[in-house]
């Protein structure tokens, strides 16, 4: 279980997110580097697919047409990433 607090114009939250974990449960610092990587990596991932793919507006609904345009943008991603690093 991780509490976290945030603070945004003023305005205080407070959430509670229960993770399942091999991590010892008693080192804190260790399981909240592992959370923060965690959720620093989906940011940047969600992030990448609503800048670059306009994830967020698409309208595909129909089957599995949502799904299968999910798995083209992570496959077109994951080759822009490559192609840059040459």
């Amino acid at each position: 279980m991780v509490e976290s607090q945030r603070t945004i114009n003023g305005s205080t939250s407070i959430e509670t997110r229960y993770f399942i974990s091999s991590l010892p449960g008693d080192d804190a610092a260790k399981v909240a580097d592992a959370v923060r990587s965690h959720w620093s990596i989906e940011n940047n991932l969600h992030w990448v697919l609503d800048v670059a793919f306009h994830e967020d507006e698409s309208r595909v609904r129909l089957n599995n047409a949502a799904e299968n345009m999910a798995m083209l943008r992570h496959v077109a991603l994951n080759l822009l990433k490559q192609a840059s690093g040459s």
